[in-house]
């Protein structure tokens, strides 16, 4: 049995130059559309802001019944659902004392 000769490709080959179009007029259209200025105000919205308040973290103990509905609520609703449920119950206890 004899073996082929294998070579390897070459770039005008695989590219085929044939196909080239030297057309300065050329208008390619996507589906996409593209609008980098939304992305660039969408930067500088979320970064210009750097003094505000942003959410901190405070260590708190919990009953074990209490622990659990947290859980429950979490695998529910998914991340960030107890920190959510928790600032809104302590602001409304909060407001009904008029502590807020």
């Amino acid at each position: 049995m004899a073996k082929n000769k294998r070579n390897i490709a070459g770039f005008g080959e695989v590219a085929g130059n044939s196909n080239i179009n030297n057309d300065d007029n050329v208008n390619i259209d996507n589906d996409k559309e593209v609008n980098n200025e939304d992305e660039l105000d969408n930067f500088f919205k979320k970064h210009q802001n750097k003094n505000e308040e942003k959410p901190k973290v405070k260590g708190i103990y919990f009953d074990p019944e209490v622990l659990i509905e947290l859980d429950r609520l979490k695998n529910q609703y998914g991340r960030g659902s107890i920190s959510e449920f928790v600032n809104a119950a302590v602001k409304k206890a909060m407001k009904e004392k008029d502590m807020l």
